[in-house]
């Protein structure tokens, strides 16, 4: 096992140089994911089609037995004595983690999913620089390019695909043993909610989600986009933390790699790069705005 992730009950322990941990009470709800399970006629792109459910490679198949129990652990450990938390509760998720990801300004105007790709690997790898260039090779453990043609295949399609980016985001980090990001299509709030925490605090790996970060006729958007006006988007960020069990009131941090202009064409990118904050219950209706699609 990397030495990264240790622990004397069997279950991963994240380092604590990195983790932003506040113990608090409250209670988080439970609910049922939606899996990636079987084949479906086309893998589809993100940025034009709903992939649906997409195909389990082996790796995520021998994976995800350990990731849903780790999920149940979360749901289960939250609700513990009436949903107290406490520091004498060992095992139970504590009321905030936050990793340190830094945000990377996407190359081409269709490169969210590289950015978010790399913002994840560079966590993954230790390699905490706040320099936004997604090109600097000397601040990231891969360049955009690198991870669109290993990866992704954002140039050859002008996007990125749902079942490329879950490669990319594979692929590009350093991840546990045993262990695998695999598709969460559709979940309910507690679900969204439920394996923020379970990858963050238990896994300290950082999540993808497809979003809408601005729709049409919706009251939900990110605050990254705040200055944008509500159209029909496909947007990839990566989650890098919570606050909070309420869904009125708990919180995701995330990264976005928006905004400023396509560094090949100068075309000016709609949003802002950075790191921000919504409410949980916004994140999550923005990517049920799209596809319903998590990273996790």
């Amino acid at each position: 096992m990397n030495e990264r992730w240790r622990s004397t009950s069997g279950m991963p322990t994240l380092r604590r140089s990195v983790l932003i941990l506040i113990l608090a009470a409250n209670a988080v709800a439970t609910g049922s994911p939606v899996l990636a399970a079987k084949p479906t006629a086309g893998a589809g792109g993100t940025e034009t089609n709903d992939p649906g459910i997409l195909r389990l490679t082996p790796e995520q198949r021998a994976a995800l037995p350990a990731k849903l129990a780790q999920l149940e652990n979360v749901a289960l450990g939250a609700r513990r004595a009436s949903g107290q938390i406490t520091p004498a509760t060992i095992g139970d998720p504590p009321a905030s983690a936050t990793l340190a990801t830094y945000a990377r300004h996407q190359r081409r105007w269709f490169y969210c999913g590289p950015a978010t790709v790399q913002v994840v690997s560079n966590e993954s790898w230790q390699i905490y620089s706040s320099d936004p260039s997604g090109q600097n090779a000397a601040t990231n453990k891969y360049t955009q390019t690198f991870i669109s043609a290993t990866w992704t295949k954002t140039d050859i399609n002008l996007q990125t695909n749902l079942g490329d980016l879950i490669a990319g985001m594979n692929g590009a980090t350093r991840r546990p043993s045993n262990w695998a990001y695999v598709q969460l299509h559709n979940p309910s709030w507690a679900s969204f909610h439920n394996a923020i925490i379970s990858d963050v605090w238990a896994y300290g790996m950082a999540l993808a989600a497809h979003v809408n970060p601005r729709k049409a006729n919706s009251n939900d958007y990110l605050s990254s986009w705040s200055n944008v006006a509500p159209g029909d988007y496909g947007h990839y960020i990566p989650l890098r933390g919570y606050a909070g069990f309420s869904s009125s009131s708990a919180v995701v941090y995330y990264n976005d790699s928006s905004g400023g202009r396509d560094e090949v064409t100068g075309t000016l990118i709609l949003g802002a790069t950075g790191a921000f904050s919504n409410l949980s219950s916004t994140v999550y209706q923005t990517m049920m705005n799209r596809y319903g699609n998590l990273v996790w």
